[in-house]
């Protein structure tokens, strides 16, 4: 619990602070508490709905699609954060799928980091 408590708030500074500095079109609608905390809540909950559905496309192209993924990974953050500008356009805002691409690789770096750093033994 501890773990996906640190992601969460690692998510949001990350959404909060870098992201917009790479990705002008890419940024948190409000303060940091709660908006971005709540905005990576739900990009979890978005990240969990696109990977589900990787699963599908991968099982119904009889796994054509992990090769796509394994080599386009950033493209499921990215769909995500679309997902999430759909879901709650009044905490994120994504002006394009540039902007969305950018952050989405941002963000697959920073799952990375956090899954070396708080999975260690």
């Amino acid at each position: 619990m501890i773990r996906f408590i640190i992601r969460l708030f690692v998510i949001a500074a990350v959404l909060y602070a870098v992201i917009p500095e790479l990705a002008p079109g890419l940024h948190v609608i409000g303060p940091f508490w709660p908006k971005a905390v709540v905005a990576s809540f739900i990009f979890s909950l978005a990240m969990v709905v696109v990977a589900i559905l990787a699963v599908f496309f991968t099982f119904f192209t009889m796994g054509i699609g992990i090769i796509v993924f394994w080599l386009g990974s950033w493209l499921l953050y990215a769909c995500a954060l679309q997902l999430t500008n759909l879901w709650v356009p009044e905490l994120l805002a994504v002006d394009s799928w540039t902007s969305a691409l950018i952050g989405g690789a941002v963000l697959m770096v920073t799952y990375w980091l956090l899954k070396a750093f708080l999975d260690k033994k």
